[in-house]
Order: structure tokens, then C-alpha cells, then sequence
């Protein structure tokens, strides 16, 4: 599971008030979670390094957005 932080790679869908979270369904799903305790399903497209919560880099995604 990663955290996220929102930024101008996914600001279009977040603010910076919030923080995503990413876990792995399989190699094309992610369950994703909000947290405004909204959970999302997102399509798996890499494009591109991000700053994850940690610090480290993780993956960009376009977020293609399945609210469930």
C-alpha cells in the first residue's frame, strides 16, 4: 500500500488537504482510499515518477476514476 501525497500530478481530482492511498488488486486495479473515507477504483496507468509520503518515489498514475 502506498500513500500519496496530492499534488499538481492529481490536484484536478484531490486537494491538498487530502491524502491518497493506493493498494494493489492486481497488476491493472488499484483500490484507492481518500481521506474523507471515500474509497475509489483506479485504472493502472504509470506516467511518470511522484513524491510518495515517505519520501521515496512511487508511481504516477492517471487517475481514471470508478466511484463504488
Amino acid at each position: 500500500m502506498w500513500n500519496i501525497q496530492t499534488g499538481a500530478e492529481i490536484n484536478s481530482f484531490c486537494t491538498a488537504a487530502r491524502t491518497l492511498t493506493l493498494e494493489r488488486i492486481d497488476d491493472k486495479k488499484f483500490l484507492a482510499g481518500l481521506n474523507d473515507g471515500q474509497l475509489y477504483k483506479y485504472d493502472n496507468t504509470l506516467t511518470g515518477p511522484v513524491r510518495c509520503h515517505s519520501g521515496e518515489l512511487g508511481s504516477k498514475f492517471n487517475l481514471g476514476v470508478n466511484k463504488f
